[in-house]
């Protein structure tokens, strides 16, 4: 998801408020599932430039999950992952925090 988001504004203008139009769209469209919010929707792009848009190399972000260590972001919580990867200032360091996280089974004091 973070991937689409990133790739439709780099089609929008600037100042086009894109996340907004689609978190409304995407609360109707699943109204059962939570996690939709413009702030969120945020979140997840920022997640998603973070561990994937500065790659050398782009792949399909499933297909970079199968690196071990990458494989390992999606096992911790969402929130786990955003207090994360807000304090950190390299791939390397947060994949540290995340590894500690699954290991004590909780977000690691910076």
């Amino acid at each position: 998801m973070g991937a689409d988001i990133v790739e439709q504004q780099k089609n929008s203008t600037w100042g086009s408020g894109f996340l907004k139009p689609l978190s409304q769209e995407l609360m109707a469209e699943f109204p059962d599932i939570k996690g939709f919010f413009h702030r969120n929707l945020k979140y997840i792009r920022q997640w998603y430039q973070f561990y994937f848009e500065d790659s050398a190399i782009r792949q399909q972000a499933v297909a970079q999950l199968k690196n071990p260590s990458l494989s390992q972001v999606i096992q911790i919580p969402w929130g786990h992952n955003l207090v994360i990867i807000s304090k950190c200032y390299s791939k390397v360091e947060a994949l540290y925090y995340v590894e500690k996280t699954i290991q004590h089974n909780r977000v690691e004091t910076y």
